[in-house]
């Protein structure tokens, strides 16, 4: 699903600093939450959850403590891939910001995530309108989808633990139905046409 549309189909200006930008931090008030710290100068950059149940939240905030459940430190793949899923639950991908984030990446992931571009491009998943890349509104029934393909390896094959109740990150629907569509677009051919 897209995230939070307007009236008048422009973005609300917080998509723009949340989800647009290479320098950007998001404060997570509340259970359940997940917050991130990404500087451009960086090597490292975090994401965090705070913890998912309210008792615990709770306990640990009126304890006097940072509810913190789980942090994540993200080498500059990892905040690349991020960067690009973020960039989509905005108004697109820009292909300048693209670049200036491929360069900071290995050439093994550069070349995934471009493969993946040109493969959403073929399939009309993906549009390349001024310098932006945008999810077309076929790929819209799959944006949540299209921007797990920027996933990692590493990411679509965590083992899940089974009382690991919030393994996927957030637009993860499904770990085993990603690593499906994965595998259909980048290995298969064109999508059928009905």
């Amino acid at each position: 699903m897209l995230h939070l549309y307007s009236l008048n189909n422009s973005p609300f200006s917080h998509q723009k600093q949340k989800w647009n930008s290479t320098d950007t931090a998001l404060l997570a008030l509340g259970p359940g939450i997940y917050a991130w710290m990404f500087y451009e100068g960086s090597r490292k950059n975090i994401v965090w959850y705070n913890s998912f149940s309210m008792k615990d939240y709770t306990e640990k905030v009126l304890g006097g403590m940072i509810p913190i459940e789980r942090l994540i430190m993200l080498d500059n793949n990892e905040s690349a891939r991020r960067h690009i899923q973020y960039g989509f639950n905005y108004c697109g991908l820009d292909k300048d910001n693209l670049g200036k984030l491929l360069k900071k990446t290995s050439a093994l992931a550069a070349d995934d995530i471009s493969l993946v571009i040109n493969k959403l491009l073929k399939n009309n998943l993906l549009l390349d309108t001024q310098g932006v890349y945008k999810i077309s509104p076929l790929g819209e029934y799959l944006s949540d989808e299209i921007k797990a393909l920027f996933a990692s390896r590493e990411v679509l094959n965590k083992k899940i633990e089974q009382n690991d109740i919030h393994v996927a990150h957030h637009w993860y629907p499904n770990l085993k139905q990603v690593r499906r569509f994965r595998e259909i677009m980048l290995n298969g051919t064109s999508l059928p046409v009905c």
